[in-house]
C-alpha cells in the first residue's frame, strides 16, 4: 500500500481511500483492519 518514512505526511483523498483494488478491497478497509 505505502511505506511512509519517519514523520512523512501521507495524504489520500476520500476517492482514493474508497477505491477498490482487483481483489475488491479498499485502502480504507485495509487500514481499518491493520490499525483497529
Amino acid at each position: 500500500v505505502f511505506t511512509p518514512y519517519y514523520s512523512e505526511i501521507v495524504l489520500y483523498s476520500v476517492a482514493e481511500l474508497q477505491k477498490k483494488n482487483e481483489d475488491g478491497i479498499s485502502t480504507l478497509f485495509y487500514l481499518q483492519k491493520i490499525f483497529p
